[in-house]
């Protein structure tokens, strides 16, 4: 059979008149298959430490029982053919901390920053429950007792992301052959709340609350979260990526060099209002961004592009110095533009606006009861005919044409 238990000690008195020189395995005790580990001439002589060395495997064991249990096991998954060496390496190479480690290493190079960061947090949010264990011994059980631990701490939709981090990690260790076939996962359900938003009028009162903090100081920031609010197809991590080689005044047009939607460059058609704006505003190098510091402020050097969350904290500045909470700069912005659009104009033309429209923002498209009820208002013809109190005649189940009550018969 494969593999076997065995010691580093000697039998002591074999070694009292050991030869020399000394023949090879000499002293050396044997396996009896029973019990331990003894010396063929001296069988009183018993080994005190135990070794299992198996297909380049090594462990070590102060017991004999234990020694066995684990020679044993390796066999049987020999016999049923689901023995990997890899998976009993101390360094433990197939564990989902080291693969995943490497995975996050390869899709650092083919993602963008805002998607890496993505992956990297799912990976952390399921590395506390996955981290030692092998890939190979991931299966439904594993991934379900993960699905309900994650849900009793975190939201159905961001559970749904992470398991699509996981079958995407899992795919790659397949591509890899680090595991034989990918598992099948539990049913999930992408349940998205809505998020608050703002009705038109109250978001313009947030914007001008912008400018009256912030224009003295960051007027970018008051321009930015107005061309936010004004152009749902522009995300605020993309207009942090415009350099002012972006921006063509003469034309009005603004691009989004590396949307989310792909590859393809976005241009967005920029307001005159807007374009005179920005006219006023310093002008810089090409490659200067145009979300960034006009002046010092609290140790801000002047040109420093903005952080990726200041123009969330400058939003948040102004709402809370109008008394609004429970409404951040996403859906204060794009999506209370988007609902208010919604109101008035169709789906087709609003997706021609605000570029791509997905299943998360689909759902400001719809409308409420109470904007039905106004659509209905609006849809009612305007009749100006004085329309008579009660008919002159009225129908009965069992007769014809009847004189209404209180007529003359």
């Amino acid at each position: 059979m494969k593999g076997g238990i065995y010691s580093d000690e000697r039998c002591p008195k074999c070694m009292e008149n050991r030869p020399d020189p000394m023949p090879r395995g000499y002293g050396k005790f044997k396996d009896n298959g029973k019990d331990g580990l003894q010396c063929p001439k001296h069988p009183d002589q018993r080994a005190q430490t135990f070794r299992v060395a198996f297909d380049g495997l090594c462990r070590r064991f102060e017991t004999y029982q234990d020694a066995k249990d684990l020679l044993e096991g390796w066999r049987w998954e020999v016999r049923q053919e689901k023995f990997n060496a890899k998976e009993h390496l101390t360094s433990n190479p197939l564990g989902f901390s080291v693969l995943g480690e490497k995975f996050l290493a390869v899709k650092k190079l083919d993602l963008r920053p805002e998607g890496y960061r993505r992956y990297k947090y799912h990976y952390r949010t399921c590395s506390g429950e996955l981290k030692d264990i092998p890939v190979t011994q991931i299966d439904y059980g594993v991934l379900e007792d993960l699905k309900c631990t994650l849900l009793a701490r975190l939201a159905p939709k961001t559970v749904y992301d992470t398991f699509g981090f996981l079958k995407a990690f899992l795919a790659w260790c397949l591509d890899r052959g680090e595991i034989d076939s990918a598992p099948r996962y539990p049913k999930l359900s992408k349940k998205m709340g809505m998020r608050k938003i703002l009705d038109k009028p109250t978001q313009a009162k947030v914007v001008n609350k912008v400018y009256e903090m912030y224009w003295g100081h960051a007027p970018r920031a008051c321009l930015g979260i107005e061309m936010l609010c004004t152009y749902p197809k522009i995300r605020p991590n993309e207009l942090r990526q415009v350099q002012e080689k972006h921006i063509d005044l003469k034309s009005g047009v603004l691009v989004i060099p590396e949307p989310k939607e792909g590859v393809d460059p976005k241009k967005i058609n920029l307001l005159p209002e807007h374009v005179d704006l920005i006219k006023s505003l310093p002008r810089g190098f090409p490659e200067m961004y145009f979300l960034r510091y006009d002046y010092p402020v609290k140790g801000r050097r002047v040109g420093q592009r903005f952080g990726r969350d200041y123009l969330y904290h400058v939003w948040r500045k102004a709402c809370v110095a109008l008394d609004l909470k429970g409404v951040p700069l996403y859906p204060g912005t794009k999506h209370t533009t988007i609902s208010d659009w919604a109101r008035r104009y169709s789906t087709a033309r609003i997706q021609q606006a605000a570029g791509v429209i997905s299943k998360a923002i689909e759902r400001y498209t719809v409308l409420g009861e109470e904007d039905c009820v106004s659509l209905y208002k609006e849809a009612r013809p305007k009749v100006t005919k004085i329309r008579p109190s009660s008919p002159d005649k009225v129908l009965t189940k069992n007769s014809g044409t009847q004189t209404a009550i209180g007529e003359d018969s």
